[in-house]
């Protein structure tokens, strides 16, 4: 892929660049009304931005579970799209969401 990056001073150059899937996903969201669709284009290129949204890493959310066996509080990992419970997976098992996880949250 290439673009124009153009500078304050008026000079424009073209670079080589593969964007990220964020920064893919953040042009996408930016750009969906400058672009002329028809209805099944539309409905396309919603899929594809939230498909790529799934490839974004999220942290995961915690739920209060109580407490375990030994009296110490439990938190449960849930995705933060669909909820699903986890366990160390960095794929949500139920709906694809990329997981981000702390170094120190892998249980």
């Amino acid at each position: 892929m290439r673009y124009v990056v153009s500078y304050e001073d008026g000079e424009n150059k073209t670079k080589n660049a593969t964007p990220t899937p964020a920064r893919a996903l953040e042009l996408m969201a930016s750009n969906r009304g400058a672009v002329v669709m028809d209805r099944e284009f539309g409905e396309a290129y919603d899929l594809a931005m939230h498909a790529l949204g799934k490839m974004v890493p999220k942290e995961p959310d915690y739920q209060y579970d109580g407490y375990d066996p030994e009296g110490h509080e439990a938190w449960e990992a849930r995705c933060p799209t669909c909820g699903c419970e986890l366990e160390d997976e960095g794929i949500c098992p139920q709906c694809g969401q990329a997981i981000f996880w702390r170094d120190n949250e892998i249980w």
